[in-house]
């Protein structure tokens, strides 16, 4: 498989200036390969649940099944649209002057983008891409995610020709858990979670079954 640095699991800073849409900022934006006797499935959560789907696109060949949890499926929007320092999108006079003083731009109190991933964003169609995608593809999507509202991945579905399935977590905030459980304390947190990985394990093995 070509070299993607989103393909692999790794705890990056939040606050890393130079990340790009191949470079997942959080914990949980990760994306997974999971090789197993039925092919390759590629998984992807959160912002790394779109790089994900587009390279499942661009790569159909290489990839047997796509799982996307909690996926960020429009950048632009994220990043640009739903920003108050954008306008017609064009940074806000105070704004620009911001970044080219300090290099970054914050997006959460916890998350600040660089220069790189304000231009990729122009450049990168991901929802026209999503037609294109071959792979038989899982969603699940918490009902109640602030961070990704689920309305975003409903809202694609009719993008999509491959098989889908979408499977909704009725109460579920964004990582599949209750409201201010970041460690996953919480027996319906816990409960939330055994129930994706069980429905992860068996769209992967019905692939392997078929």
């Amino acid at each position: 498989m070509a070299d993607h640095r989103a393909t692999s699991i790794a705890t990056l800073d939040g606050l890393r200036l130079g990340a790009t849409l191949a470079m997942p900022e959080e914990p949980r934006d990760r994306a997974v390969v999971l090789v197993h006797g039925g092919g390759v499935t590629l998984l992807g959560a959160s912002f790394g649940g779109g790089i994900c789907a587009y390279y499942a696109a661009k790569r159909p060949t290489e990839i047997d099944r796509l799982v996307l949890l909690n996926p960020q499926l429009n950048y632009k929007r994220r990043t640009i649209d739903n920003m108050p320092f954008w306008v017609d999108d064009h940074l806000r006079p105070e704004a620009a002057a911001t970044l080219s003083e300090q290099g970054f731009l914050a997006i959460s109190p916890s998350l600040r983008h660089g220069r790189a991933i304000f231009n990729e964003v122009f450049w990168f169609d991901l929802e026209g891409a999503l037609g294109e995608i071959r792979a038989p593809t899982l969603l699940v999507h918490g009902t109640r995610d602030t961070l990704v509202p689920i309305e975003s991945t409903r809202a694609v579905l009719p993008r999509l020709r491959a098989e889908h399935r979408l499977v909704e977590i009725e109460g579920a905030q964004h990582g599949f858990a209750v409201h201010e459980d970041p460690r996953y304390l919480n027996p319906q947190s816990q409960a939330w979670q055994a129930f994706v990985i069980q429905a992860v394990a068996e769209w992967i093995t019905a692939e392997a079954a078929s």
